[in-house]
C-alpha cells in the first residue's frame, strides 16, 4: 500500500494505475484508476486526493473524491456512475453522479439546498495525515 492511500475511504489496490495532475483551475490531484469484476459485471474505480478547488470554502483542507463507474451489456444496459457519499460514522453509500452533479451545479450557483450541501460536504472525505 502506498503511503498516501492509508487514509483513503476506500481500499485502493496495489495494481491502481497512480497520475499526478495540475488541473486548468490550480488545484493538485492524484488519481488512483482500477477495474474489478463484481457481481460479474465490470466495476472500474477511480480515487481522487486533491487539494481544494477553486469554488471551495476557504481553509478546505485537502480530500477524497471515489467515483464508481459500473459498465454497460451488450444486451443494452446502459453504464452508470456512482459517487461516495458518508453516511454515518459506520458507513458509506454510493449516489447517483446525476444526483451529485445536481448538488454541485446548485452549489457553485449559490442555490444549494442544505441537503445538496450536505450531501457534497460528506462525498469530501478530509486528508487525515
Amino acid at each position: 500500500m502506498i503511503k498516501e492511500t492509508k487514509n483513503a475511504p476506500i481500499f485502493i489496490p496495489i495494481h491502481a494505475t497512480r497520475q499526478e495532475e495540475i488541473k486548468s483551475s490550480g488545484y493538485q490531484q492524484i488519481k488512483y484508476k482500477w477495474t474489478d469484476i463484481i457481481g460479474g459485471k465490470k466495476h472500474t474505480f477511480e480515487a481522487r486526493l486533491h487539494t481544494a478547488t477553486p469554488y471551495a470554502p476557504a481553509g478546505t483542507p485537502s480530500n477524497w473524491r471515489v467515483t464508481m463507474f459500473v459498465h454497460g451489456t451488450p444486451t443494452g444496459e446502459k453504464k452508470r456512475k456512482y459517487e461516495l457519499v458518508k453516511l454515518d460514522a459506520q458507513a458509506n453509500i454510493w449516489v447517483s453522479a446525476k444526483e451529485w452533479h445536481e448538488a454541485a451545479k446548485a452549489f457553485v450557483q449559490e442555490i444549494a439546498t442544505k441537503a445538496q450541501n450536505n450531501l457534497l460536504k460528506r462525498g469530501h472525505f478530509k486528508e487525515e495525515n
